[in-house]
Order: structure tokens, then C-alpha cells, then sequence
């Protein structure tokens, strides 16, 4: 069946505009930091923590004679968690490590620091888990607190370490000098108050590449 040039061009106009014209959304491409001329992608932000859910951290430390400047604490532990974070902080100076991995790193008692440590975690009833710190204080009180937020498969149980009486205290790294641990009162007390409500920030030194800035 031949057409007119009239109806070819009626039936173009009845054509709606969308079915004429494709559209092609724009990708957004994740954003990347070259550096020794390679790209790398910048550092995912850390989970949120749940900092008010479980048992509140005690502040410990190293019991002596006097306040030690230098002492070193750690606790084992298992878990089947399939996620967890931490978040940490010392007066003054702090350094933790995760199954030998550092983890987090802080001078500032008052700015809490955080990171998601899932990958370093070893699960499995018998796998154990060490989280060692070496801390530092520069007169007066000193005090460390740490809360460890482990997530079960699907999210919706939770199981928490934090720090307490039950971790090891000692005046050499390698534990041969061990003391009793002192504790210093629940989150909240003073003079540091809750400084864990502030949420903590990610810690950079942990997760980011050398030559490589977080905008």
C-alpha cells in the first residue's frame, strides 16, 4: 500500500516525542586520586558505630607505684562475626593493633578515632583474635577506653568488646613485665567525659595509601 506524502507526514506528528528521541543517563564514575602515576581509589568511610548499644568501655591503664608514661595492654578474643568496627581513644598517645595489623593511631585524647576492621578479623571458634595497644601518657591522669562493635551474618546481632579490668596490662612490649590493670571509671566519668558520643573520626593513618589525600 502506497502512502501520500500528507499521511506520512500526519503520522509523524501522532508519534510521541519520547518514543522519537533516546536518552542515555550519565554514569558517574567513582572518584580516584592518581598518585606515582596510578590510579587509587580513595578509602571507604568507616561503618557507623554503635557506640551507645552494649556495655560502656572503662578507661584502664597500667597500675604502678606511680602513673606510667608508657604501658601496653591487650585482650584476646573469638568471634564469628561476619563485620565489625572499632573506636578508640587514649590520653595522651595510642597505637592499636589488630592480629598485628595497626589499626588506629591518635594524640588527641579529646577526638576519638574509628575504623572498620572487618578484614582483619579472624573467625571461627577456634580462631583467636589479639587487639594490642601501645599507649602513652604525658603527665597526669592517664587512660585508654576502646569499643569493638562485631555484626553477626544478616545484620542484626550484635556482640561487643570493650575495654575493662579483663585486659592485660604491662610495662614492656613484649608482656614480660605484666602489672595489674587499673581502671579509671565508665565512659562518661571525668575529667574526659563521654567523648565516644562524638561519634570518632576515620583514621587515616590506617586506611589510606601514602601519597594519597582524602577530599
Amino acid at each position: 500500500m502506497r502512502l501520500s506524502l500528507a499521511t506520512i507526514l500526519a503520522l509523524a506528528i501522532a508519534i510521541p516525542v519520547s518514543a522519537q528521541v533516546k536518552t542515555q543517563m550519565p554514569e558517574v564514575q567513582e572518584s580516584v586520586v592518581k598518585t606515582d602515576g596510578k590510579p587509587a581509589r580513595t578509602a571507604p568511610k568507616p561503618k557507623t558505630i554503635d557506640v551507645e548499644g552494649g556495655p560502656a568501655p572503662i578507661w584502664i591503664w597500667a597500675k604502678a607505684d606511680s602513673t606510667p608514661q608508657k604501658c601496653w595492654l591487650r585482650k584476646e578474643f573469638k568471634t564469628t562475626a561476619a563485620s565489625a568496627a572499632m573506636i578508640a581513644t587514649c590520653d595522651n598517645g595510642m597505637e592499636v593493633f589488630l592480629n598485628d595489623k595497626r589499626i588506629l593511631s591518635s594524640t588527641e585524647w579529646g577526638a576519638p578515632v574509628k575504623a572498620d576492621v572487618t578484614k582483619h578479623l579472624k573467625t571461627g571458634p577456634n580462631e583467636v583474635n589479639e587487639i594490642r595497644v601501645d599507649a602513652t601518657n604525658e603527665g597526669n591522669v592517664a587512660g585508654f577506653a576502646l569499643k569493638l562493635v562485631m555484626t553477626n551474618r544478616g545484620g542484626k546481632n550484635r556482640s561487643y568488646l570493650v575495654s575493662d579490668p579483663s585486659w592485660e596490662a604491662a610495662l614492656s612490649n613484649d608482656f614480660s613485665k605484666k602489672v595489674e590493670t587499673s581502671t579509671h571509671g565508665k565512659m562518661g566519668v571525668g575529667p574526659w567525659g563521654n567523648v565516644f558520643a562524638k561519634g570518632g573520626a576515620a583514621n587515616l593513618a590506617s586506611s589510606v595509601p601514602r601519597g594519597v589525600f582524602q577530599l
